[in-house]
């Protein structure tokens, strides 16, 4: 999945989601921290630590949030009660993940230190990125649903074993 960030002229973002199932989504971010826009730092920090069930991978396996417009692409039947239903089933593992990203920023803006190895390589990961951000005025990011320890121990998705059914 490929997520395209740019500023929206308030101090947020947008997203531009364009989804491996051929949708297109727009999505309007928070402000922009200190650091890195916010959606970048979610994107950034769950991939590095291997959370496969956070914002952007629910996103990536058919969730949509309510700050989410679809822009192009063939939607499935039922995509809408599919997608509110994918982030009703994560409720509180995106909850984590929104903890844990807050967590990494910190570290990022040398607020706390990190409390081992992976904080700190996904802190330096989310500093690149903003000085990426700063520098070229957008930032274009891929994501892929982390093989890490935590995706291992994570349940698939809701509607995983379809999908995996239709690529037969």
């Amino acid at each position: 999945m490929r997520v395209t960030l740019t500023p929206d002229g308030s101090g947020a973002t947008r997203a531009l989601v364009e989804r491996d199932d051929g949708t297109v989504w727009a999505m309007r971010g928070p402000v922009v921290s200190p650091v890195c826009p916010h959606d970048a730092v979610h994107l950034v920090v769950e991939r590095e630590l291997g959370v496969p069930d956070g914002i952007w991978g629910t996103i990536a396996d058919g969730g949509v949030y309510t700050t989410m417009t679809h822009v192009s692409g063939r939607r499935s039947p039922r995509a809408a009660e599919r997608g509110r239903e994918v982030v009703r089933a994560r409720k509180e593992r995106i909850l984590a993940a929104e903890a844990l990203a807050a967590r990494v920023e910190r570290v990022a803006r040398g607020v706390d230190p990190p409390a081992d190895d992976a904080e700190a390589r996904a802190a330096a990961a989310v500093r690149a990125t903003g000085e990426q951000w700063r520098r070229d005025g957008r930032l274009e990011l891929e994501w892929t649903t982390p093989a890490g320890p935590r995706a291992r121990r994570g349940a698939a998705s809701p509607g995983a074993s379809a999908r995996r059914g239709r690529r037969r």
